[in-house]
């Protein structure tokens, strides 16, 4: 059996199944590549289809955090290049470098305008080029400087609110406080427990919530059951 795993057995895991995914978890690598989707999910950077991105790579947040560090690291060198406008073939070497890595994460914003710069330096439009160029740079700049300022919080994040699992003493408050239709402080509770995310079975607090919005109050007492929860400790 998985060390350090919270394991619930009553009718209501019998009927769905639920705890195999529970005993499974998400451990290591899964986990952070789930908790980190979901971050970078909800920073809504402009021109960054992060949904996009993470369905190319499978929803593995770590990869996709991984693909954007690289490129906010190899980017900038690229776009210095583009401030002093040399030989049209070379710039559209350039910029379509910019190109290729952002659309690889699906930076569509970033991605759509060297398109347009690329496609412009083929055909020989230098004058496009040199009145779209510099807005062009400024807009890369600031959607980096964003992107920087999104993995420097996801790492933060990151390393601030992750547990092993939910707290059993937090979980028992929860059956208590649904057995007595105790909305108040089971939702005082829920807020402790939601601050945090959780290494094994992160679906569980958004079940429980899901039940308590619906006022599904005797599914989660069916679940939560004390006599029915065993701890295991890491050796």
């Amino acid at each position: 059996m998985m060390n350090g795993t919270i394991l619930m057995e009553s009718e209501y895991v019998k009927r769905t199944g639920f705890s195999a995914r529970f005993l499974q978890g998400y451990a290591g690598d899964e986990f952070t590549g789930k908790l980190l989707a979901e971050m970078v999910l909800s920073a809504k950077i402009e021109g960054l289809n992060a949904e996009k991105g993470l369905e190319r790579l499978g929803w593995d947040g770590k990869a996709y955090m991984d693909s954007l560090r690289s490129y906010v690291m190899h980017t900038p060198p690229l776009i210095e290049a583009l401030r002093n406008l040399g030989a049209i073939a070379d710039y559209a070497v350039t910029i379509h470098g910019i190109k290729k890595s952002s659309y690889a994460i699906s930076a569509e914003g970033i991605g759509h305008m060297a398109e347009r710069l690329e496609h412009a330096a083929i055909a020989g439009k230098f004058d496009f080029i040199e009145k779209t160029n510099r807005w062009f740079i400024a807009a890369a700049e600031e959607f980096i400087m964003e992107l920087t300022a999104l993995l420097d919080s996801m790492e933060k994040q990151r390393q601030k609110h992750r547990k092993t699992a939910p707290d059993p003493a937090a979980l028992e408050e929860i059956f208590d406080t649904a057995k007595n239709d105790d909305i108040s402080a089971m939702d005082s509770v829920m807020k402790t427990l939601e601050e945090y995310c959780y290494q094994y079975e992160a679906d569980l607090l958004p079940w429980i919530r899901e039940q308590i919005e619906k006022g599904e109050f005797g599914e989660i007492t069916e679940w939560i059951t004390p006599h029915e929860m065993v701890l295991f400790v890491e050796a």
